[in-house]
């Protein structure tokens, strides 16, 4: 069985992904979206499924303060940072066209039923 992999989405250099091969920059991203479709970007990326989750929170970069859960979360095409939803909604993050574009095909529903078994990541931006 060939595993599902995932796109990774928000996984910004500044919040420790600089590793990653072509991490994106938080800071470019800032105050970079409009106000179209924010509330339901951010209600979907709120309600993605637990992919990977690890003990503590994140920490805001800018300020320190709660920024979300440590965990990966899925809809079974892309994955993203727990904290994604924390800076789309306070910093207005802009997201890639593509991937709002796939939420807004869904109906700005991630599916239900989703199983973590048989999906793999690839960690890029």
């Amino acid at each position: 069985m060939t595993a599902q992999i995932l796109e990774g989405v928000g996984f910004f250099g500044e919040l420790g992904y600089g590793e990653m091969p072509g991490a994106p920059s938080l800071l470019d991203a800032c105050n970079k979206r409009g106000p179209a479709n924010k509330d339901k970007v951010v209600a979907y990326l709120r309600s993605g499924a637990l992919f990977i989750i690890s003990p503590g929170y994140a920490e805001d970069y800018f300020d320190g303060s709660h920024a979300g859960k440590l965990s990966f979360l899925t809809d079974g095409t892309y994955a993203w940072p727990g904290s994604l939803a924390h800076y789309v909604d306070r910093y207005d993050v802009a997201l890639p066209a593509e991937f709002e574009q796939f939420m807004e095909a869904n109906a700005w529903t991630v599916p239900s039923g989703i199983d973590p078994i048989g999906l793999a990541f690839r960690p890029t931006p």
